[in-house]
């Protein structure tokens, strides 16, 4: 799934890493810009996770129209990779109400999706001001 998500996540405006952002901040000339930042706390664990996984399905089906696997097919797939997990913590075992578990190899995929999905809808908004 992330390599069908990855080409798909808007990233116009991301940075890999803390690195990265300050010496694309050194050649920015800052004047009349201004700097938005989504610093969500705990974010993997806050993702709305069934609009997300719409967002991602109509994505993949929009840049892959032959897509072998049905939609419905595709999104009980989301949704056994995402909410039908369980964690150890202490000795007992949850279940993950919504948002992505931690260390899943979905949640850093999932997290940049939807945070670069309504980025563009806002920068969108915001253009048209």
């Amino acid at each position: 799934m992330c390599s069908l998500l990855n080409p798909v996540i808007p990233c116009d405006y991301t940075v890999s890493d803390s690195f990265s952002f300050v010496n694309e901040l050194k050649s920015v000339d800052s004047r009349n810009k201004f700097l938005i930042s989504f610093d969500v706390e705990g974010l993997f664990t806050n993702i709305p996770l069934t609009e997300t996984i719409d967002i991602a399905i109509d994505l993949i089906f929009k840049n892959n129209p032959d897509f072998s696997i049905s939609r419905k097919n595709l999104k009980e797939l989301f949704s056994f990779a995402t909410c039908q997990t369980h964690f150890l913590f202490n000795g007992d075992f949850y279940d993950q109400i919504d948002g992505v578990t931690m260390g899943s190899p979905l949640a850093p995929v999932l997290a940049n999706l939807f945070i670069g999905y309504h980025d563009m809808i806002i920068k969108s908004v915001l253009l048209k001001l």
